[in-house]
């Protein structure tokens, strides 16, 4: 079975033949995924503000410019250190503000490679205890060190750096000003709908993510379960006949092709729609996610507009009652 680094890369780099270039290439292909560091930033955005929503406190953004937005690398080690550590942050930040930020570096002599340094600063004491050694710990376990520092005036800073392949230098440019405009976008309903008959499933080991989407779909009032693990999908699944089924392709133990196969069963049957929730929405991706077994893909960070064309496509008729149109936001 082809990865979809395999697929995706020959839409990115000419077959020339040459023996270095071979070797480079076999290089990447193991070294993680290809994915959009945009859409990789205003997913943990998402998350990160959700939680400064509730405690009341700023969410500010403080990315490098020129930070290249075609990556590949470990995509799962990424959000899993940038969700608990901006978690922890919120956590120990009664008020104030958190600042997101992202720096790079060119690593020498390899044009193809960067280093990334995420930070999270709070203002504040700053997170303390145990919750800082959990991180600490954690971070030792991925192989990568977890680095603080005193703000003077402000609070703490809390950084750690990666290194990625670079699949094109298109520069990440003013996050925050493409942030909110994405979000302006998502949370613009262009035709009011409702399905109070209607049930589906969504399976993300990501809580914020699940409270994300539901909440996008609030207005719908359509009927949804979730589920935070590829088995817990697999027993809801089995228990209940969903009309959709959402499905996290990048899920720790059981990713979302094992669960989905799991779901189908041995002969591969489905009479469920399957939709893969994934980052990596690049070129070559659905071609591969079809090949799969899925029905569809839609996007993190989930849209409105995207959202409204997956159900209103994948729904059955008879569940969907159409309404005026109306904007939510």
């Amino acid at each position: 079975m082809n990865s979809i680094a395999e697929l995706i890369k020959k839409g990115l780099h000419k077959v020339t033949g040459k023996r270095q270039e071979s070797k480079e290439q076999s290089r990447k292909e193991i070294e993680g995924e290809y994915f959009d560091l945009f859409l990789l930033l205003c997913e943990e955005a998402d998350a990160l503000g959700e939680i400064c929503i509730r405690r009341e406190i700023d969410a500010a953004f403080d990315m490098a410019w020129g930070t290249p937005k075609q990556l590949y690398g470990n995509v799962k080690q990424i959000k899993k250190l940038l969700s608990e550590l901006s978690g922890k942050a919120a956590e120990h930040t009664d008020k104030g503000k958190i600042v997101f930020g992202l720096s790079f570096e060119k690593k020498e002599n390899e044009e193809d490679r960067v280093m990334l340094t995420f930070s999270i600063m709070c203002t504040g004491d700053g997170i303390s205890g145990q919750d800082l050694s959990e991180l600490n710990e954690l971070f030792k376990a991925e192989g990568c060190s977890l680095m603080t520092e005193a703000v003077p005036d402000l609070g703490a800073k809390y950084y750690f750096t990666l290194e990625t392949g670079v699949a094109a230098w298109e520069p990440l440019g003013s996050f925050e000003k493409a942030y909110n405009e994405d979000l302006r976008k998502r949370m613009t309903i262009r035709e009011k709908f409702i399905c109070p008959e209607a049930c589906i499933l969504i399976v993300d080991d990501n809580p914020m993510n699940l409270e994300v989407i539901k909440s996008l779909l609030e207005t719908t009032k359509i009927k949804i379960d979730t589920a935070e693990s590829g088995d817990e999908g697999i027993a809801k699944a089995a228990e209940k006949k969903y009309d959709l089924i959402f499905l996290d392709h990048m899920m720790p133990d059981k990713d979302g092709i094992e669960t989905l196969r799991e779901m189908c069963g041995e002969e591969g049957k489905k009479d469920t729609v399957m939709v893969c929730l994934t980052a990596n929405a690049i070129s070559g991706a659905k071609r591969w996610y079809l090949s799969e077994g899925f029905d569809d893909y839609l996007a993190k960070p989930v849209s409105a507009e995207r959202m409204e064309e997956i159900l209103l496509k994948y729904l059955p008729d008879e569940k969907v009652i159409m309404g005026t149109e109306v904007y939510n936001g």
